[in-house]
């Protein structure tokens, strides 16, 4: 797949779409490689050159490198693509104005690694607030989540709403325990903070 990318030649290989059950042999253009959290997508044409579209690699089998050369859809450019947020999934077209706060140990990497051009960070007692105008997208949401409770959303209310909604259904989700999964008492005493009043 590198070798038909580097050479601009195209290749056959098996793939699994997502939820198929079995593989179909396609023939793929390659037009660029793009990752996204730690997975990597070919961007690709099929068959006769139609739409560029995304395929993950780790759903592709069996490549074999063909003589004739990738042929890319009328006016494509891998930059106007990703541009056009094929990989950022946009709730809407609209930015929103983020404030959330993190433990100071997972504000950590923010200090390296801006998520916006307007980022600020301030330093509290307990905690690093972070303020950026950001995309509003599924993506800042699954990045928000990766987090768990080591980030509060602060603003906006909208979003602050929405993370509420949402940790109130996995409390109920997750409470009561299954009688299988709960431990001893003696145990679960012995795992109590100090500020935990024992029954």
């Amino acid at each position: 797949m590198y070798r038909a990318l580097l050479e601009g030649r195209q290749l056959e290989a098996d793939y699994r779409s997502r939820g198929a059950a079995e593989t179909k042999r396609r023939r793929i253009h390659p037009l660029g490689l793009v990752t996204k959290e730690d997975v990597l997508y070919l961007v690709a044409a099929l068959e006769d050159g139609e739409d560029a579209r995304q395929l993950a690699l780790h759903r592709m089998s069996r490549a074999e490198l063909l003589e004739m050369s990738a042929k890319a859809p009328s006016g494509f450019t891998l930059k106007a693509y990703i541009e056009a947020e094929h990989f950022a999934y946009p709730v809407n077209e609209e930015k929103l104005r983020l404030v959330a706060a993190f433990d100071e140990k997972t504000a950590a990497h923010l200090y390296e690694r801006e998520i916006a051009a307007d980022q600020r960070l301030e330093r509290r007692a307990d905690d690093v607030v972070l303020r950026a105008t950001v995309p509003n997208t599924s993506e800042l949401r699954w990045w928000l989540l990766v987090f768990g409770d080591r980030v509060e959303v602060l603003e906006p209310p909208s979003l602050r709403a929405e993370f509420r909604t949402m940790a109130f259904e996995m409390a109920r989700r997750y409470a009561p325990l299954p009688a299988q999964a709960t431990e001893p008492e003696a145990t679960l005493r012995g795992r109590l903070p100090g500020n935990v009043r024992r029954r």
